[in-house]
């Protein structure tokens, strides 16, 4: 399924379209819900047994990677927003070599 939207996010990062962006935002950002829910369990979990190194060895790497997950994730949603706009201007706003033609 991830290849799937990524292989359709490249096609609409290429031909400049933001809806074909739109599905890989929002399973980016559920994603990213995901993997904070997962962090929380896990160390959670490592505390309730007693082995307090691999909680928080598990909250420390693992907002650390959320953290590097929500920049790329805040970078490919800027772009797709500046998509949005540019669409909603039309083609005369535009500058000239982002014009496609009809």
């Amino acid at each position: 399924m991830t290849i799937i939207l990524t292989t359709i996010m490249l096609v609409g990062v290429v031909k400049r379209k933001w809806f074909l962006m739109a599905p890989w935002v929002i399973l980016g950002g559920l994603l990213a819900i995901g993997l904070l829910v997962s962090i929380i369990i896990n160390s959670v979990t490592f505390y309730n047994d007693g082995d307090n190194l691999w909680g928080t060895l598990w909250l420390v790497l693992g907002l650390i990677s959320l953290v590097i997950y929500c920049y790329m994730w805040y970078v490919c949603t800027s772009f797709f927003v500046n998509l949005m706009e540019e669409a909603k201007r039309g083609s005369y706003s535009k500058d000239p070599f982002r014009r496609q033609p009809s």
